[in-house]
């Protein structure tokens, strides 16, 4: 029988009070646990020997879903992938973010796996940096010293960016209400169906009665050392009527935007036809879901 590297002191708080207490302890070499599906096969093999491992499954406040007064989703660190994705207002408003839940892992993954244990551990190929960064959420944090607030765009965007302080946690991730007549989608490719992205295109568009847009976000995931937001694809689209022309046009601008590297899963040159394909795909999604037709 497989057995996990031995931990000195193990907690299971209940509270957000207590997991701020066991991170003000300054224990070295601290391990929070969440879902635990990255952390778990590392403690198996014995590439990570933790001195103090924090069980953070027992803190309901990091499972809250609310929605505050001015229409911002506010979903707690711990909320799990089926809980998102299975949720209808999260479907019609930000169906990115469904799109991607639904998509990662199997359906066990999905029922273990948590929404701040995807975008915290290490590893730049998750779906949720892209989709957070194109949704234009913000990313709240706890410590000792105080809360603050960052832009998930800073956070994931700068690979150089240090997310938490060691006595930090991530409590939650808030997504603004979209604007009237926005639609979001998530597209991606992987070597397996639901395994981490070769290439993530997450696509978001405002538009007017008028059919013109007015507002475009595309943010490609997949690309180390960070997600790229294609900001210059996305003005292609500001101010144009969109049609299956224009996305195709913002698809290929995307693909030339952006700086792909090879490696063992795809080379640079397949990984902008990706772009192209998934691309045009993600828009097409997000521009029916924006005009009311899917």
């Amino acid at each position: 029988m497989v057995q996990l590297a031995p931990v000195e002191t193990y907690h299971a708080p209940v509270s957000l009070t207590e997991c701020l207490e066991c991170l003000a302890g300054g224990e070295d070499n601290m391990v929070l646990l969440a879902g635990g599906l990255a952390i778990m096969p590392l403690l198996k093999n014995r590439s990570l020997r933790p001195n103090v491992l924090v069980d953070l499954s027992g803190v309901a406040e990091l499972r809250r879903r609310e929605i505050e007064a001015d229409g911002t989703l506010v979903l707690g660190a711990m909320r799990r992938h089926r809980e998102v994705y299975d949720d209808p207002l999260v479907r019609t408003r930000w169906s990115a973010l469904a799109d991607a839940t639904s998509a990662i892992g199997d359906l066990q993954v999905q029922n273990r796996g948590t929404i701040g244990g995807n975008v915290v551990f290490g590893t730049v190929l998750t779906d949720l940096k892209q989709v957070a960064m194109c949704l234009d959420a913000s990313l709240r944090i706890v410590g000792r010293a105080g809360n603050r607030k960052v832009s998930a765009r800073d956070a994931f965007g700068d690979a150089a960016h240090a997310l938490l302080a060691p006595d930090e946690l991530l409590e939650s991730m808030a997504f603004p209400a979209p604007p009237p007549g926005s639609g979001s989608a998530y597209r991606k490719f992987g070597i397996t169906t639901n395994g981490r992205p070769v290439i993530g295109v997450a696509a978001s568009l405002t538009i007017g009665a008028d059919g013109i847009c007015t507002g475009a976000s595309i943010v490609i995931g997949g690309l180390v050392p960070a997600p790229c937001d294609a900001r210059i694809a996305a003005q292609v689209l500001i101010g144009q009527s969109v049609d299956h022309e224009v996305i195709a046009h913002a698809a290929k601008a995307a693909a030339e935007e952006i700086k792909p590297q090879s490696d063992g899963r795809a080379s640079a040159a397949y990984r902008r036809q990706l772009v192209r394909a998934i691309g045009q795909d993600a828009l097409n999604d997000a521009w029916q879901r924006a005009i009311g037709t899917s």
